[in-house]
């Protein structure tokens, strides 16, 4: 989804920039957090898609990145204590289960915690 608004922003800034007509024409950045940013459910992305998908274009700006990482975290544990539960009322040995797939989600974020940093 936030890959094919990249695509549009840019073909529209292109668009903007030969129609003389327009005036200033804002960056990626400004469009994409004026018009899209609150339209794009970012909590039901995966720290993976979000570290892999998102952060490359450079849309976001640091305050942003922070708000939507805590979004996705939250959202994470949630569905790990969700999936807990579940496993242990099917008898299943949970801790290795959630642990492996816990660490794995959170990879991302904590490379996103590092880059904001500097």
């Amino acid at each position: 989804m936030v890959e094919s608004v990249v695509r549009w922003i840019q073909s529209e800034i292109e668009r903007r920039l030969l129609d003389k007509s327009e005036g200033a024409v804002p960056d990626l950045r400004q469009i994409f957090l004026k018009e899209f940013k609150d339209l794009i459910r970012f909590k039901a992305l995966s720290s993976q898609d979000f570290v892999h998908h998102v952060l490359p274009h450079g849309v976001l700006d640091n305050e942003s990145i922070g708000e939507v990482a805590s979004k996705i975290r939250k959202a994470e544990s949630d569905n790990a204590g969700q999936t807990k539960t579940s496993l242990q009322e099917s008898g299943a040995n949970s801790d290795n289960s959630r642990n492996s797939s816990l660490g794995d989600s959170r990879l991302g974020l904590n490379q996103v915690r590092v880059k904001c940093r500097n």
